[in-house]
């Protein structure tokens, strides 16, 4: 992995997510709640937990890091627009980016099995648009 063999701290949307919610906070009320919708096929978003909630943990992050001049590799982050302009608005300027392109047809696929409690139409119309977001 990237970080191991630069010796970076590894920042993962994933990993802050956990921790988070094993801490019992308030944030981890609102993050088991989203995840629980999606669960259930209640969501109408292909993103399971809100983009405040995932902006808010990285700035917080990145910010600790920053202050103790730590090098660190953000993996899973940005995926939205909404995202990648708080990003910017942090002031949060990468040395390099790496975007991995996937395959559209395994994606598109990936994104339908998670929606599986909904109706066709609506999981493909989720699918489109998260698609489209993630290929801006």
């Amino acid at each position: 992995m990237l970080a191991e063999e630069f010796k970076y701290t590894l920042v993962s949307v994933k990993d802050l997510l956990d921790r988070e919610v094993n801490a019992n906070s308030e944030k981890a009320e609102k993050i088991k709640e989203a995840i629980a919708k999606h669960q259930l096929g209640k969501s109408t978003t292909h993103q399971i937990v809100p983009d405040e909630i995932i902006i808010e943990l990285i700035n917080t992050q990145v910010d600790e890091l920053e202050k103790n001049s730590i090098n660190y590799i953000v993996v899973g982050y940005p995926r939205t627009r909404v995202q990648a302009m708080a990003m910017q608005r942090a002031g949060i300027v990468p040395d390099r980016f790496f975007i991995l392109k996937g395959n559209e047809s395994i994606m598109r696929n990936k994104l339908l099995s998670t929606l599986d409690t909904l109706k066709e139409d609506e999981a493909e119309k989720i699918v489109k648009n998260a698609i489209l977001e993630y290929t801006m």
